[in-house]
């Protein structure tokens, strides 16, 4: 028997509850985010939050003395 893992996938809801934003908000970042569309639904996966993430850290630029 062969064990297969299952990512937990998250919801608009969840993904506005661990950025601190409304549902209006992660829909509006559709589009730019990554994501699984499972039927109509939208889902994320660990994988796709850390992307999102990734793609809107900013570093600071060095300041030239």
């Amino acid at each position: 028997m062969s064990t297969t893992h299952v990512q937990p996938l998250y919801t608009v809801d969840d993904m506005a509850d661990i950025f601190h934003v409304t549902r209006t908000e992660v829909y509006s970042n559709v589009q730019a985010w990554p994501h699984t569309l499972i039927g109509a639904k939208v889902r994320f996966t660990q994988e796709h939050l850390d992307s999102i993430i990734t793609l809107n850290t900013k570093t600071p630029r060095s300041r030239c003395a």
